[in-house]
């Protein structure tokens, strides 16, 4: 059986340097509820659509990846993945900080 998680992490004012795979201790913003309301897995969703963007994905392995985010892309990734029921996300944009920076993980194991 595959597990499938993801999450979202807070950079609090801001990534002064490139995020890479031994950051660690970040404080989290919140949890990518279930899957993907199309029956994907978080990794290829997240995948899918950082490149979309033309952002940089860090693999920390064939199975888990981090994408550094700004505040309004974060807004645009919550979006995307919006779907009837995912009553989980519409909170998250009242939380979300211009300021901060943000970092979306995805992994299956």
């Amino acid at each position: 059986m595959t597990f499938n998680e993801g999450w979202i992490e807070v950079l609090k004012g801001g990534a002064a340097d490139p995020l890479d795979s031994a950051r660690r201790g970040l404080e989290k913003f919140a949890k990518l509820e279930s899957r993907p309301g199309w029956g994907d897995y978080w990794v290829p969703a997240v995948e899918r659509w950082a490149q979309a963007q033309g952002l940089d994905i860090h693999y920390i392995d064939n199975c888990w990846l981090k994408v550094a985010v700004s505040a309004a892309d974060l807004i645009g990734f919550l979006r995307h993945i919006d779907q009837p029921g995912n009553t989980w996300i519409d909170p998250l944009f009242a939380r979300i900080d211009p300021g901060d920076s943000y970092l979306i993980e995805a992994e299956e194991f």
